[in-house]
């Protein structure tokens, strides 16, 4: 029959968590190594010409700082996020799509604090390695550690790279996270306008 010819339209089958979620993982590498790609490029290179021990010593203090300060939030945002998958992350009745933004917000905050415990442990080597070299107070372009010198990364994973990384990964954290919050309110106003309580009555009692 003519009918039996036609190719039957398959309904365009939605994509499974695991998937989402691999598919993100592979899309922040790849990001992460656009970012190592641009710093390699002239214009977003991180130079100081001139300097002295005491201006690099108060630099990496601040460095410091803001890389604790940093971590303290995405590791606050992934608490918040544990406590409510233990006690009322299923009574919000996620869609797909801000499950989506869990995902997303777990991943980048995961990735972030990585990227800050890099910064802190190499900050003493690099604090060292200015004291020795007293030519070069630049820090940024350091090496994160002193085993990647000799290696072919040597001017790729330097600590401006991981410095720069945190710092997007810590941003689109944020963005992601007030996404969510703005994507449940408007669910939950929503819910409350479909489902508005009905009053009972006036003067009715209920039945005994």
């Amino acid at each position: 029959m003519h009918s039996d010819s036609r190719q039957q339209i398959r309904p365009r089958q939605s994509l499974s968590t695991k998937a989402f979620a691999a598919r993100s993982i592979a899309a922040l590498l790849l990001f992460i190594i656009l970012i190592a790609v641009c710093l390699r490029i002239k214009p977003f290179a991180n130079t100081i010409a001139k300097g002295d021990d005491l201006g690099a010593k108060e630099a990496l203090s601040l460095l410091k700082d803001t890389t604790v300060w940093l971590a303290s939030i995405q590791t606050a945002t992934l608490a918040a996020l544990g406590l409510l998958a233990k006690d009322g992350i299923t009574s919000l009745k996620l869609t797909t799509h801000q499950m989506r933004l869990v995902i997303w917000l777990v991943i980048l905050d995961s990735f972030a604090l990585f990227f800050s415990a890099w910064i802190l442990t190499a900050l003493p080597a690099a604090m060292l390695r200015i004291y020795s070299d007293k030519q070069k107070y630049d820090f940024f372009n350091l090496p994160i550690y002193n085993s990647v010198t000799d290696t072919p990364f040597n001017n790729t994973l330097t600590i401006n790279f991981f410095v720069t990384c945190n710092h997007w990964l810590w941003a689109g954290a944020v963005l992601v996270f007030g996404v969510l919050c703005v994507s449940i309110a408007i669910s939950r106003v929503e819910k409350a306008e479909a489902n508005p309580p009905q009053a009972e009555p006036y003067g009715e009692r209920p039945s005994r």
